[in-house]
């Protein structure tokens, strides 16, 4: 019964102790610096596992194809995510095990030998077992040697316990909340898609994906680069890698029905061949790109015309107007993002469209022509962002180019694929006062302010823009929309002095 009690003892003495310096050591789970020391991108972000499985590979082709919903790149994303967390415990697992075999073993061991012959010299001390003294006092020597190994073990064991415990978590929960981690599934969600847009370009001068894990690396070593990291990172992860399925409608080109029949052919057929230019199964326009150029006098409804083909073709579109704009800024420096850049991550789908306003008052810089002329060729899909220090997959886009005159430029000129319309006219005049009377006019008063505006004064107005227009030397949006700003101007005035007639 006594020795019983004196293993009972022993054991809990042992647990006491290892729990005693596990609650000291108890802290957060994997923090920054930990993770700093096993970080290993190229294996975290390996996605060939997941991209190899046959069901994912068809859902990802069908992203490709623009026709996966929402369910599935969810469903992909997860099976993404679910590998990253799943090489992350990986990673904490080795360094677990190498710390468990050089500190928790050797302690353990010391351990147990002190137990063990403690017990039997002590048993032998009080008579509980009979053995030779020679014996009793080899268990003496051995317990005293297993003490002070247990001693001389625990020090690099307390020093090293919160380091395992860290690691186990990690190990067991493969999740960790660090300042990075949004940043790595953001990345985790999009790497295929830049991945895929290395392959269709030159891979030995693009390395965007790599880049990008180093500079993931680098944040964990060294955490006072995080901040502009993150904010590289949020620039990069802004730009949108996935394309839309696109379908034609023409029931929202009214505005086209304003000009002539060559310019509606010339928008239609370049909304088509945007179109057709998706079927690919790879989602890459391989072909040349064509530019639709935009060059008639200020007001002829260039920017109307381009935000008609984002409503047929259900796609977003940002503008970036040129007039004023350096190189610098439009391509961006090793410490501003640009405005392009900044454009393109307010994008929604990757094939959308790129307005490139003002084109004419841009080619005065040669500095910045220099730099718009690799942009504009056909064949080239892409152009180096100096702030992220890759080059930018931009295959997808449709870029229209416009401005208040014709290029004289012969090398911008020749850059523009065989879609040109020039010195826009507007025919249908009452159908364009039409659309500027229920357009316009909804924008400029608010609903209560209409309901006071009568089917007569509206008429009114009407005619009263014709005769106006008529009188210019073309007709401009810029021209109407200043004489209804005028009319409704004059009509709160008179509704002001009857108010004040009244009271």
């Amino acid at each position: 019964m006594k020795l019983l009690k004196h293993l009972s003892v022993n054991a809990l003495a042992l647990t006491i102790f290892i729990s005693a310096n596990a609650l000291v050591a108890m802290g957060p789970p994997t923090d920054s610096a930990t993770i700093a020391q096993n970080y290993k991108p190229e294996i975290m972000f390996d996605q060939q596992a997941v991209l190899s499985n046959q069901t994912y590979s068809t859902i990802f082709t069908r992203e490709q194809q623009g026709i996966a919903d929402q369910t599935e790149s969810d469903t992909l994303d997860k099976a993404l995510e679910d590998e990253f967390f799943r090489q992350q415990k990986l990673l904490f697992w080795k360094p677990l095990k190498e710390k468990i075999v050089s500190t928790v073993l050797p302690f353990t061991m010391g351990l147990s030998i002190w137990g063990m012959a403690g017990s039997i010299w002590m048993c032998a001390e009080e008579k509980l077992i009979t053995i030779p003294a020679p014996a009793t006092m080899a268990a003496f020597i051995v317990a005293g040697s297993g003490f002070l190994a247990t001693l001389v073990t625990s020090i690099p064991l307390v020093l090293n316990l919160p380091t395992i415990i860290k690691l186990a978590q990690s190990v067991i929960k493969g999740k960790s909340d660090y300042p990075l981690l949004k940043y790595e599934l953001a990345y985790v969600r999009k790497k295929r898609f830049l991945d895929l847009q290395n392959q269709s370009s030159n891979a030995q001068q693009s390395k965007s994906a790599p880049y990008f894990e180093e500079m993931f690396s680098l944040a964990h070593q060294q955490p006072e680069h995080l901040p502009k990291i993150i904010l590289m990172l949020e620039s990069l992860l802004s730009i949108p890698v996935k394309s839309k399925s696109l379908k034609l409608d023409v029931t929202k080109n009214d505005w086209l029905d304003l000009y002539d029949k060559q310019t509606q052919r010339v928008i239609m057929r370049t909304c088509m061949n945007h179109v057709d230019s998706f079927n690919s199964q790879r989602g890459i326009n391989d072909r040349p790109r064509e530019f639709l150029s935009l060059f008639s006098p200020p007001g002829t409804g260039k920017t109307q015309l381009v935000r008609t083909m984002a409503k047929i073709m259900d796609l977003p579109i940002v503008t970036v107007c040129l007039a004023n704009c350096s190189a610098e800024k439009l391509f961006g420096t090793e410490s501003q993002p640009g405005l392009l850049l900044e454009k393109l991550g307010q994008l929604s789908h990757r094939n959308g469209i790129l307005f490139l306003d003002e084109l004419d008052r841009a080619v005065h810089d040669q500095n910045l022509l220099s730099m718009l002329l690799p942009f504009l060729e056909p064949n080239e899909k892409r152009f180096y962002s100096p702030y992220l220090q890759q080059y930018i997959d931009v295959s997808h886009l449709l870029i229209v180019v416009a401005g208040n005159a014709s290029l004289e430029e012969a090398a911008l000129q020749s850059r523009f694929h065989a879609l040109k319309t020039t010195n826009l006219t507007i025919e249908n005049r009452s159908k364009f006062i039409s659309l500027i009377m229920n357009d316009y006019l909804n924008v400029k008063v608010s609903h209560k302010v209409s309901l006071l505006i009568d089917d007569a004064l509206k008429a009114q107005w009407q005619q009263s823009i014709m005769q106006y227009i008529e009188q210019q030397p073309y007709i401009s949006f810029r021209d109407a929309q200043a004489k209804l700003d005028t009319l409704i101007a004059d009509w709160r005035i008179s509704q002001a002095g009857k108010e004040g007639a009244k009271a």
